[in-house]
């Protein structure tokens, strides 16, 4: 911890208490304590930190003291799931799929408007999606013959049918 030179009370203009505890001594002998703030002053200078980068820098260390072990765990074991993520993604095993069993699919050709997706298969080559009335539609088909919202479906429904 540095030995402060200054004192600061709200207020008050900034003193120097005690010039002899805080003064150093010069090659010659003699006491300089202006020596010593002029070098502390280059100091704070040469590192190009204002004082709220400074600041800022203390409160950023202080709150990761205030990291615990088991967080510090919990990090690394997310690190090493994503991890494994990026490299099911870079072997084109992750797929970002659009639907999953349970979510509702609309269909404006039909006089039964929306169905439930049943089941997701994937292959090698393809994803099909499987409704609950046994129907099969690939993601190419969302937004052309399937629909994921009854808004977009009847916009999509011929003329004579609206």
């Amino acid at each position: 911890m540095l030995n402060k030179l200054t004192v600061r009370l709200p207020d008050e203009p900034i003193y120097i208490p005690d010039e002899n505890k805080w003064s150093v001594t010069d090659e010659f002998g003699a006491k300089c304590l202006i020596g010593e703030v002029v070098n502390r002053l280059a100091a704070y200078e040469d590192s190009g930190l204002s004082p709220e980068e400074v600041q800022k820098l203390k409160k950023s260390d202080a709150s990761k003291e205030q990291c615990t072990i088991d967080q510090h765990g919990e990090i690394h074991r997310l690190r090493d799931e994503l991890k494994r993520y990026k490299q099911a993604e870079q072997e084109g095993r992750l797929y970002n799929l659009p639907l999953k069993p349970g979510d509702t699919i609309y269909r404006p050709e039909a006089l039964q408007f929306c169905w439930v997706i049943a089941n997701v298969e994937i292959y090698e080559d393809e994803i099909v999606f499987i409704d609950d009335s046994d129907n099969i539609f690939r993601p190419d088909d969302i937004g052309k013959t399937v629909f994921l919202s009854r808004e977009e479906a009847e916009k999509a429904l011929p003329e004579g049918l609206k």
